[in-house]
């Protein structure tokens, strides 16, 4: 007996899909404060000593269950957990493996937008920070992640679209805000993105003291980016 666990909020509460060899059934489980509803599922022939492929995909309160590449019931509506983790089942009484695992998911927050946040909570006096980037919908160099959201999907200008190919840094000075482009790089040291970094100056602040107060953020946010795309998905 197997199966998986999804939507876990505790030990105690989470949805479980599981097929039995013993039993020949394949059965759906709500746990909510530790018990448990009645099983909804149907009898079918589950061979023992065989590898078999499950699928669960959730789609809002949407809940399909799949077992060796064939729904093995109806979809399920459920609105008690909305999101959670994801983990594997089985009893005590059983001898079960589990192998190539994959998870596909959407992520609520896109990754550009979480390293902003990040960043905005990790160094609370910056006045700005915005990431410019690509994405599959849309090739030109934009605004992908912004503390203004009013930005969000701007052109880039000429600055940043030369951050980008030239792998160069501009600073600029105001008197209320000193302003860095900077290049993003991923593992192998291509600049994928250009970030542009506000900074409230201090007296006498030279464009070398700017930049190392600026560097140390956007090689924070290299260290979780591996390539272009981990800035989408």
């Amino acid at each position: 007996m197997a199966g998986v666990a999804f939507r876990i909020q505790d030990e105690k509460n989470y949805y479980i899909a599981r097929a039995s060899a013993l039993g020949n059934n394949f059965r759906f489980y709500k746990f909510v404060n530790g018990g448990h509803t009645d099983p909804i599922g149907p009898s079918m022939e589950i061979r023992s000593n065989f590898w078999h492929e499950l699928t669960i995909e959730c789609v809002g309160n949407r809940i399909r269950c799949f077992l060796d590449g064939k729904q093995a019931m109806p979809d399920i509506t459920d609105t008690t957990f909305t999101e959670g983790k994801v983990g594997f089942w089985t009893k005590s009484d059983s001898v079960s493996y589990f192998g190539d695992t994959r998870i596909v998911y959407r992520p609520k927050e896109p990754p550009a937008a979480f390293l902003v946040r990040k960043m905005l909570e990790r160094y609370p006096r910056l006045l700005g920070l915005s990431v410019y980037g690509t994405t599959e919908q849309k090739k030109d160099l934009h605004v992908i992640a912004s503390d203004n959201h009013q930005d969000l999907g701007r052109p880039a200008s000429e600055v940043e679209k030369d951050v980008v190919a030239r792998d160069v840094v501009y600073c600029g000075r105001g008197k209320k805000e000193t302003l860095l482009t900077l290049p993003l790089h991923d593992r192998n040291g291509e600049a994928i993105a250009a970030v542009r970094v506000v900074l409230r100056p201090y007296s006498g602040q030279t464009e070398q003291a700017a930049l190392a107060r600026a560097m140390p953020i956007v090689k924070e946010m290299e260290r979780r980016v591996h390539s272009a795309r981990d800035l989408n998905q």
